[in-house]
């Protein structure tokens, strides 16, 4: 019995073991079921590697087109936009991959867009049934630029002068080729230009569209009250007191030839253009010359961005000055437009001088006479000088340049060419002597009577010259004496003829030393000018009139070029943020305007 059951265990097991064995063989029957499986794995890795194939193909051409139509949307790009594109893919050797190009040119906008397709024969694929892939591409670059003002409020002191105004003409011709590109009628940017030294020079047209109260014809540059910077606005209607015209700095030369106030167009205003080679033309015009003022500047190249100016603009648009895409500018501050400041200096605000109020009175009338001998030239000019007002004409004490160092330079009257010595006078007439050779032709001048002796001085230097007169009933005959009348200058007229510094050192200097006159009167004649506003008003100003144009959401870029401490923490402060601001040198001017003009214009792949 026990025998029994020991046999039945033992088969049991062998049994088992059977097939527990067959259960996990690896061989055999299953080599069918695994070579099926590697080939589908097989498959399935070569789709991969078709399709990696294609995408490759995909990137190159995508590549290829993004550059393409990047460097054929650029403004600055004037080659045709279809066949820069062409000429990416020749160069790359896919001309059959390229399917269009489309093009988009508006107001001061480019848009060009491209597609590609290219296609690939399938080495796996093909074994279901796919015997190529196509890949498609598509890029659009838009070269698009909002409506847009700009003032460049540039610094042309006499610090300036040599290589940095040099690298300042540089810089900002390129400024103006990025921004502007071909510019014209059409242009969506505008371009203003404010040249500034220790004044402003709003030039001849400008000039009239303000209301500056012109006490001479000069020159034309303004004077502004504390007040008005705290805002960008100025009223073209709003008084704008004139500046004299005058040299108060150099020596040399006794005539005025470097003005305090730049004459004509030399360095004026430019306002809202769209021609960039004109702009050009005129920066390369700019000499540098003159104190700093910085606030002068920053207040004009802001005031021609506010809505205010807008009827001044519209104005030189009808004159045929400024294109007529500017003609409704500068735009209102809610509208799309973009305004920017960009201003530069390589110093910091100085003094800004003047005459005194009542020497700027035209009726204000000076100690000098001049009798100009009838000639345009300034050669044959006698000057005489009052060093003595006594009562009395005949008592007054009068010194004779052209005398100077002889016993006779000092006389009582003004020196007369007609009777080559002194007339005498009688308030504001001058009696003219006769002598043998001018009985009848010295007796009459323009607004005198035949046979008159006396001519009011009312004409003075640089009026209108005399008419030719028949004399003592001469019929026909020519007043031989026109226009050689000695004639009293008013201050204005004098100090725009004569450099301050000459009147003091070559006449009031010279009477001081011959004992004819006291050093006060010298002292009194070297200064006749008078600061108005010094660097740290000047400084508050500045501060004043940046944070106006900043609240008003006029974009400040500032650049101090080789600047002092306090005229690169002035830039800073008038910066619309530390972004905005650059401590630079000269010869880093034109790369810093170049990525100032390239924030400017944007050029973006937007498909």
């Amino acid at each position: 019995m026990t025998l029994l059951t020991r046999k039945t265990t033992n088969d049991c097991s062998a049994t088992g073991g059977f097939l527990g064995r067959f259960w996990t063989a690896q061989d055999g029957a299953m080599s069918y079921v695994a070579l099926v499986g590697s080939l589908i794995m097989m498959i399935f890795g070569g789709v991969g590697i078709d399709m990696m194939h294609a995408e490759l193909k995909r990137n190159k051409v995508q590549q290829t087109l993004d550059r393409a139509v990047l460097s054929a949307a650029n403004l600055n790009n004037t080659l045709d936009p279809e066949s820069v594109v062409q000429d990416f893919f020749r160069a790359m050797n896919m001309e059959d991959e390229l399917s269009g190009v489309a093009v988009d040119n508006g107001l001061g906008a480019k848009r060009v867009t491209a597609d590609g397709h290219a296609s690939i024969s399938s080495d796996f694929l093909s074994l279901i049934g796919v015997s190529e892939l196509d890949v498609y591409g598509r890029a659009t670059a838009e070269n698009a630029i909002a409506p847009t003002e700009i003032s460049l409020v540039l610094d042309i002191s006499g610090s300036m002068r040599g290589a940095k105004i040099a690298q300042l003409k540089d810089a900002a011709k390129e400024f103006v080729d990025t921004v502007l590109g071909s510019g014209g009628d059409n242009s969506r940017v505008t371009v203003s230009i404010v040249p500034y030294n220790a004044t402003v020079n709003l030039g001849p047209e400008l000039s009239q569209l303000y209301t500056l109260d012109l006490d001479h014809t000069m020159s034309t540059c303004a004077a502004f009250d504390s007040s008005d910077f705290n805002s960008v606005s100025l009223d073209p209607d709003q008084p704008l007191e004139q500046i004299a015209h005058f040299d108060p700095i150099s020596n040399g030369r006794m005539t005025v030839d470097t003005p305090w106030c730049s004459t004509g167009t030399t360095g004026n205003i430019i306002a809202h253009s769209a021609d960039p080679d004109a702009l050009k033309d005129f920066i390369d015009s700019l000499e540098a010359q003159g104190n700093t003022a910085i606030d002068l500047g920053m207040k004009w190249g802001t005031a021609l961005l506010d809505p205010s100016a807008q009827p001044v603009v519209e104005e030189l648009a009808n004159r045929g000055l400024a294109p007529e895409t500017a003609r409704y500018r500068p735009a209102p501050y809610e509208a799309a437009a973009q305004k920017f400041v960009v201003v530069m200096t390589d110093g910091q605000n100085t003094q800004q001088y003047d005459l005194p109020n009542w020497m700027k009175n035209p009726a204000a009338m000076s100690d000098v006479w001049v009798d100009d001998h009838g000639t345009p030239g300034t050669g044959d000019d006698r000057w005489s000088i009052r060093v003595i007002d006594r009562p009395g004409d005949r008592n007054d004490v009068f010194y004779w340049p052209h005398r100077a160092g002889r016993w006779n330079a000092y006389q009582n009257g003004p020196y007369s060419w007609v009777v080559r010595g002194a007339a005498t006078m009688v308030g504001d007439v001058a009696t003219i002597g006769q002598d043998t050779a001018n009985t009848a032709h010295c007796s009459s001048y323009k607004g005198a009577g035949a046979n008159s002796a006396q001519s009011t001085l009312v004409e003075g230097i640089l009026s209108t010259d005399y008419a030719d007169m028949d004399v003592d009933g001469l019929t026909g005959s020519d007043g031989d004496c026109s226009n050689y009348a000695p004639v009293r200058l008013n201050w204005q007229e004098l100090f725009g003829t004569i450099k301050t510094t000459e009147y003091a050192n070559t006449w009031y200097w010279q009477a001081y030393q011959d004992g004819q006159a006291f050093y006060q009167q010298y002292h009194n004649a070297y200064y006749t000018w008078e600061v108005r506003v010094d660097g740290s008003a000047a400084d508050n100003r500045l501060h004043r009139i940046c944070d106006a144009a900043k609240d008003a959401g006029i974009v400040v870029y500032a650049i101090g070029v080789e600047a002092p401490r306090a005229g690169l923490s002035a830039m800073n402060d008038c910066a619309s943020s530390t972004a905005h601001f650059y401590d630079v040198e000269g010869d880093e001017l034109l790369e810093t305007f170049g990525s100032i003009s390239d924030m400017l214009v944007e050029l973006r792949l937007t498909e």
